[in-house]
């Protein structure tokens, strides 16, 4: 069986391909830039996604898994957002179709759902806060609407925060500010939201692509562990062997203090509930996640420090 997988330099692409190869599948593997060589793992360097002959590119291939996106960039502008993870899709899923691509899995976001508070399922409305989510909504439908009615069957796949060794976002930033031992006013956070570690997303993927019974269908993903904020900077403090500098602050006063210079959106991803139910895939799929949260978190603060500090 041989995958294309998009965006495949990125923090999440590089633990699919090597996953992928692993698992004996042949990878096509698409980025702007070439990574490290690996049996198994064709490169394919593609400056501008906008102008690739994706026709070409999917000749040959069972499967697309389709992660290369823009999320939560401060300078992207919605048309950016809209231009890579609408347009984009729409291309390949079109030229999936033409050279029949039989199954092509999307890796969407919890962001769709909004930001909460509360717990959310397959079945919970879309209700996007931001670019981001907005633009991953509209992708999802893109892949709907273009596959029905053809052979290509679909699946969508919407993870909460993915953490690992080489993450961006909050957690890389998070793990920047554990590893110096700078305090955090951040003990008041202890509304539970979900994660996933890079090694279970990857384990999801692989129960998903190729697999019957995922077709047309979408789930939501996690680890089987919820935490707050504060637990997670406790988690990532122990396995970077360092002290957790918690100090507490009204949750309030923080939110307050966040919108004032602009960070109101950041304030509810450390503070606000945000858990995602995840029986649809283990019932259908039966696919489990491998790694505790706890060890996840201990791996991602342990294994490439360089790329966090």
């Amino acid at each position: 069986m041989r995958i294309l997988i998009t965006g495949a330099g990125g923090f999440i692409g590089r633990a699919c391909v090597a996953g992928f190869a692993a698992a004996g599948w042949k990878v096509r593997a698409v980025s702007r830039q070439q990574d490290t060589a690996r049996p198994g793992v064709e490169w394919v360097i593609v400056a501008d996604p906008a102008r690739a002959d994706w026709t070409a590119l999917l000749q040959q291939v069972d499967c697309v898994l389709h992660l290369a996106g823009v999320a939560h960039r401060p300078a992207a502008h919605s048309r950016e957002y809209d231009e890579v993870n609408i347009g984009l899709t729409q291309a390949l899923v079109g030229a999936g179709i033409a050279v029949g691509v039989g199954h092509f899995v999307y890796l969407s976001s919890i962001a769709v759902h909004g930001r909460g508070p509360g717990v959310v399922d397959e079945t919970s409305p879309l209700q996007p806060a931001d670019d981001n989510g907005r633009s991953k909504a509209l992708a999802e439908a893109c892949l709907r609407d273009l596959a029905r009615d053809t052979p290509m069957q679909w699946t969508v796949i919407r993870p909460p925060l993915v953490y690992g060794p080489a993450a961006r976002g909050n957690f890389r930033r998070l793990a920047t500010l554990v590893r110096r031992g700078i305090p955090l006013p951040l003990a008041a956070a202890t509304a539970p939201r979900s994660y996933i570690g890079i090694d279970n997303l990857v384990s999801a993927l692989l129960c998903i692509a190729g697999n019957r019974k995922a077709a047309n269908r979408t789930y939501l993903v996690g680890d089987d562990d919820d935490l707050g904020t504060a637990d997670l900077i406790r988690a990532m403090a122990r396995g970077a062997g360092r002290p957790a500098r918690l100090w507490w602050l009204p949750e309030g006063l923080l939110r307050a203090g966040a919108i004032l210079i602009g960070r109101g959106d950041d304030a509810e991803r450390l503070l606000g509930q945000l858990q995602i139910e995840t029986g649809a895939i283990r019932r259908e799929l039966g696919w489990t996640p491998d790694i505790p949260a706890h060890k996840g978190i201990a791996r991602a603060m342990t294994g490439g420090a360089d790329q966090l500090n």
